[in-house]
């Protein structure tokens, strides 16, 4: 059963090793929340909720379904992000470090200023996805299904791939990356 919120509010609160199951928030605010060994599954976020300046550590999402979301400036390390679904969605001023992308989905968003380091992402799908000044630094990426995506100022540095392209996308730059070995 899920439990129906009317809306998620929160600022400058830490969540440590608390879990957020079954839930549905409409609208609010997060402000400065801290999250560490955090588990949320099965949560549903819509309609206007904004997300600013936020913590995350040793934290597992599970099937975390979002649309109209806004989230500006956060830090994610060491998390793991499983079967995530953004659609209409902007983020923007992230930084992921050493995280897992598993299963995800992102439909109709933007990604903008964000810096991924020694994370991994696997069955990824991006469609209609602008990315913009992302960089992708020591990244390892597997079976990723991308369509209609826009680069602009994306790097990727030192990563590896299942399989590189064949052609270099317009708006984007590889250095020093290459394909897994088998």
């Amino acid at each position: 059963v899920l439990e129906y919120m009317a809306e998620l509010s929160r600022s400058e609160q830490r969540f440590l090793d608390s879990y957020w199951n079954n839930r549905q928030y409409e609208g609010g605010r997060m402000y400065r929340c801290s999250f560490a060994n955090a588990r949320l599954s099965n949560i549903g976020l819509k309609k206007e909720i904004d997300i600013q300046s936020s913590v995350w550590f040793w934290s597992k999402l599970t099937n975390i379904r979002c649309s109209g979301l806004r989230m500006v400036v956060g830090h994610c390390e060491e998390c793991t992000f499983w079967s995530v679904i953004l659609d209409d969605t902007v983020m923007t001023g992230f930084r992921f470090v050493k995280s897992v992308i598993l299963g995800c989905q992102f439909t109709d968003t933007t990604l903008s200023n964000l810096r991924l380091k020694k994370c991994e992402m696997s069955h990824l799908k991006l469609s209609n996805v602008m990315l913009t000044d992302v960089v992708f630094d020591r990244c390892i990426f597997k079976e990723l299904d991308l369509e209609h995506i826009t680069f602009e100022k994306v790097k990727f540095k030192n990563c590896y791939f299942d399989k590189l392209p064949e052609t270099i996308p317009e708006g984007c730059k590889f250095k020093h990356c290459m394909e897994i070995p088998e």
